[in-house]
Parts: C-alpha cells; sequence; structure tokens
C-alpha cells in the first residue's frame, strides 16, 4: 500500500503543475499584444467610415421628413388661403411677412424677438432646420430674413425682376406672382405641381468669401442667377444629393445632375465645400 504522505506529495505536485500552466496561458508576450492592438485598429478603420455614412445618411433621411411636414405645412396654409402658397405678403404698417412667418410657430429658443402675430401655427420652428446642418444654428437678421432654414423657391431673380421666364411659363404655367411685398405661388395655376420644386435645403453667401453660411430663407431657381454676389444655392447633402420638396407634396433627394435636370434647371449648388456647376 501506498502511504499517505506520498499521496499527498503526488498530489501537491499536481497542483503546482496545473498552477504553473494557468500562470503560463495568462501571459501575452509584447508581439501578441501589437498584434491585437493592429487588428483593432484595422477593423476600427474600416467600420468607422461606414459607422459614419450610415449616420449622415440617417440626418439626410430625417431631413427629408422635415421637409415633407413644411411642404404638407404649405398645402394646408394653401387650402385654407385661396390655393396659396405665399413666398410673402404684405404685412400692415409696411414690409411683409415671409412663408416662414406664416407657417411655423414662435420659439424663442431660435429667434430673437420677430413678428409672428400672423403665423398659423402649422409647425414647430425647429423644423425649418435640417438635422443635417450641424454648423448655424437658426438664427434671423432682420423681421423677415432668417439663416439656418429651408428656402423656398424663387423663381425671378433679383428684386427688380418682373416677368417670369419663357420656359418657367411653358412648363410650369403662370403660377407664380409677384408685386410690391406680395410673393406667391398659385396651386390651381400649376400645369406640372410634381416638377415644380417649392422648398430645398440651402447655403448662402458670396464666391469671394470663405465661409458659407448653411440655410436661407429662400433660393433663386432661375439660370440668370450663375453665381451672384449673395446667392443662396441648393446644397448637397454628404450622400450628393439635395432633399427638395415639390408642389404635389413629395419629397426627394436629386444630385447637381438632377437639379441641373429639372424642367427649369437648378445648375449651380453646394458640395464638398465648393460651388459645383453642372451643365
Amino acid at each position: 500500500m501506498r502511504s499517505p504522505g506520498k499521496r499527498k506529495n503526488r498530489v501537491g505536485r499536481k497542483t503546482e503543475i496545473r498552477s504553473w500552466n494557468r500562470k503560463k496561458m495568462a501571459r501575452f508576450s509584447l508581439i501578441e499584444l501589437l498584434v491585437v492592438i493592429a487588428i483593432i485598429a484595422i477593423l476600427a478603420g474600416i467600420l468607422l467610415p461606414a459607422l459614419n455614412a450610415a449616420k449622415r445618411k440617417a440626418l439626410s433621411i430625417s431631413c427629408m421628413s422635415q421637409m415633407k411636414t413644411v411642404i404638407a405645412a404649405a398645402q394646408f396654409y394653401a387650402g385654407d388661403y385661396n390655393d396659396q402658397i405665399g413666398r410673402a405678403i404684405p404685412r400692415n404698417g409696411g414690409g411683409y411677412w415671409n412663408w416662414i412667418q406664416l407657417l411655423a410657430e414662435p420659439d424663442a429658443e431660435y429667434t430673437a424677438p420677430v413678428h409672428f402675430s400672423n403665423s398659423k401655427n402649422y409647425f414647430p420652428f425647429k423644423t425649418l432646420r435640417c438635422p443635417e446642418n450641424r454648423v448655424d444654428r437658426i438664427t434671423n437678421a432682420s423681421d423677415y430674413i432668417f439663416y439656418g432654414t429651408y428656402g423656398i423657391y424663387t423663381p425671378m431673380f433679383g428684386t427688380t425682376a418682373s416677368a417670369l421666364s419663357d420656359s418657367f411659363l411653358s412648363v410650369y404655367g403662370d403660377c407664380y406672382r409677384k408685386g410690391t411685398d406680395l410673393n406667391l405661388f398659385q396651386i390651381n395655376r400649376m400645369k406640372s405641381p410634381s416638377r415644380l420644386p417649392i422648398f430645398a435645403d440651402m447655403v448662402i453667401g458670396v464666391p469671394s468669401e470663405t465661409y458659407y453660411r448653411y440655410g436661407y430663407w429662400f433660393f433663386w431657381g432661375t439660370e440668370s442667377a450663375g453665381i451672384a454676389s449673395g446667392i443662396a444655392l441648393s446644397r448637397l447633402h454628404s450622400g450628393g444629393g439635395c432633399p427638395m420638396a415639390f408642389a404635389d407634396g413629395h419629397v426627394s433627394s436629386l444630385s447637381a445632375s438632377g437639379l441641373a435636370s429639372l424642367p427649369v434647371p437648378i445648375r449651380y449648388s453646394w458640395g464638398e465645400g465648393m460651388i459645383q456647376t453642372f451643365r
């Protein structure tokens, strides 16, 4: 028979061996640690751009959803006011109400004291700011000039223009009225509402400046506008499309070529930090 002492010694040696093996297995060499770090860095480099792209895509989709709310509000307004979508209407005492003041609920967080007494409160004011606009918050420079918002289409370029272009009339019809402090679309006179842009995401600036502000309350829609000083340009999002709402209520994201392919082309847009011209 084996003595209890020898049995105890064997058990002790086995325990020491197991403990030594566990310590050996738990150790990593410096090379192994560096390899693991390198693999993690490579995976992060692969995944982060995809995650950022997905985030930008989600923001752009959210932007289009908000624009859908804005064009729906404009249609509700038109239903209440003789089929008219007002870019601007005269205000008692002079000046005018712009479309933002007609449709949006005032919000002290986004604006200084502004005349909103004529607003119909169709949607919250913050709906006017595209979620992908991470640069400029909504501000106002006067009673009716707003930055950081979506813009409304303005077919006539310049304050003195008094006639629509032949190309606009032939495709869209005589559906835009302009007078002193009065600019509006007349829905019941539109020929092709599904092809007529009403709202878009914008930037505003002048070519000589290095900084453009994201969002402005209107944009020019005529080819004659070119890249004149102070022009408001349609803004291409990170995915290469500009969210745009049409008179029939649908919203679409148009590329620079898509904007230039509209019946009345919009050839100048802002994307990748520069003015893009598409002919």
